[in-house]
């Protein structure tokens, strides 16, 4: 049998409709919504479960293994959001108009009701029971200063969704008016301010863990929450999507036919391969980061301590000491210090196996410590973040984000319908923890009798 002609591979200006792929995977945006806003629910339900941890010891040994498992979820919420919204952007169908203003005002709301909430009722109740009220807020901000990791709390999601979509909005818009020519590429340089604001954080998130600046209250519902490299993953996926448009565009193709070449089920699958490999790339590289921040960091705070317990107790040598008593039994000082030092190189080769087993004990010892500590302020800072990515790879094979869902229109109701389980969440983590806890009960007898009293003595 003659064997099949193998088919050319299509160059990427060359794919169109009718040479498509019949390959779409089954999920689509909404699905990576819905799982996201699953796992800030997890990330609620983690909350409730180490303070029922706290309250009661007991609990925690079986809540231990759950808690894990719920961690590992949380981490994902911010990764499903984000590709949620690159596929929206990729797909052209809302535009970068609806999905700005949608973050954008998430965003703001999350700012406005934090600092409501915090004002209002949080700050008004540490004044109401002060005997100096205006002393509450700062009162306030030194309490969380000292509670929470690294002096600050990130938590708005959408300040991340913001700053990804203007990053892809500078970086893909063509603008109608003012912005042709030359003056194109001020525009495309414009996707700076976006990066420049998670550089800010990131620096001043460094400086607080350091010790060097105290955030205000009012600044972390400004902070961003995805850690450092899920941002450079979304950098990578930004320039790779540019870099395709230039070589789509490199043969005479136009901006109206790229836009069509987006909506290929072939190119989806594509940047789904590349998004699955990223993934596994930036985890390891996540890693690695956290593994060599904290090895850093060890090795140099162990060497400090080194160096400042020589300097701390200098040994004295032989010609450092006062030898005058030699003269007075008609030695020569010379030859005493001669003697001298070699007793000390010989008391050193005796002590020198006792020691040194000890001491490498305790530097080890010492060296676990630190780096422990060091492991944790690199992922309070945020490394070691994007390594649960890589379970989230394979999930990304099953994505096409020109895969159009049955009803575009209950987008609208995930962040309402997520929020509704997080507030049925709390209430039966309270109940629960009611249940549980274990403080006296009370006599509803006796308390019905003390109402009654006081009722017919008023």
């Amino acid at each position: 049998m003659a064997r099949k002609q193998k088919q050319p591979r299509l160059k990427l200006h060359e794919i169109t409709a009718e040479n498509d792929i019949r390959y779409a995977g089954p999920l689509n945006y909404q699905h990576f919504q819905i799982l996201g806003w699953l796992c800030i629910a997890a990330s609620q339900a983690v909350f409730l479960c180490r303070v029922d941890s706290l309250l009661e010891p007991d609990a925690a040994v079986y809540l231990a293994p759950l808690i894990s498992v719920l961690d590992y979820a949380a981490a994902l919420s911010l990764p499903l959001l984000l590709i949620a919204n690159f596929a929206q952007i990729l797909d052209f169908r809302n535009g970068y108009k609806i999905q700005l203003i949608k973050n954008a005002g998430a965003s703001a709301l999350v700012l406005l009701l934090s600092l409501f909430f915090t004002g209002r009722y949080i700050v008004g109740a540490v004044a109401a029971i002060s005997s100096d009220p205006a002393r509450a807020w700062p009162a306030l901000e030194t309490v969380i200063h000292f509670a929470a990791p690294n002096g600050f709390v990130c938590f708005n999601l959408f300040i991340d969704l913001l700053l990804c979509t203007l990053v892809m909005f500078f970086l893909n818009y063509r603008p109608r008016r003012f912005f042709h020519g030359r003056r194109l590429l001020l525009f495309r340089l414009l996707a700076l301010l976006p990066i420049a604001y998670e550089v800010v954080c990131m620096v001043l998130k460094v400086q607080s863990a350091k010790g060097n600046v105290s955030l205000p209250l009012w600044s972390f519902p400004l902070l961003t929450v995805k850690p450092p490299m899920t941002f450079v993953l979304f950098l990578i996926l930004a320039f790779y999507v540019k870099l395709r448009e230039r070589r789509f565009r490199r043969h005479g193709k136009t901006h109206e036919e790229y836009r069509s070449f987006l909506k290929t089920r072939r190119n989806s699958w594509n940047f789904s391969v590349f998004l699955a490999i990223m993934m596994v790339v930036v985890s390891i590289l996540d890693f690695a980061v956290m593994a060599g921040y904290s090895l850093y960091g060890a090795t140099e705070n162990l060497i400090q301590n080194i160096q400042a317990a020589a300097e701390a107790t200098p040994t004295p040598t032989p010609n450092e000491e006062d030898l005058s008593w030699a003269a007075e039994l008609g030695l020569d000082e010379e030859t005493v210090r001669e003697w001298m030092a070699q007793a000390e190189a010989e008391k050193a080769a005796l002590l020198e196996g006792q020691e040194n087993e000890p001491n490498t004990e305790a530097l080890i010892e010492r060296f676990e410590a630190v780096f422990e500590r060091e492991v944790w302020s690199a992922e309070a800072l945020g490394f070691g973040g994007s390594v649960q990515m890589l379970f989230l790879a394979p999930l990304v094979l099953l994505f096409s984000y020109t895969k159009k869902p049955r009803h575009p229109m209950a987008g609208f109701a995930i962040p309402p319908a997520a929020i509704v389980l997080i507030l049925i969440l709390y209430l039966e983590g309270i109940r629960e923890l009611l249940w549980n806890l274990s403080i006296p009960k009370l006599d509803m007898d006796e308390i019905i009798g003390l109402l009654r009293s006081f009722s017919e003595g008023a």
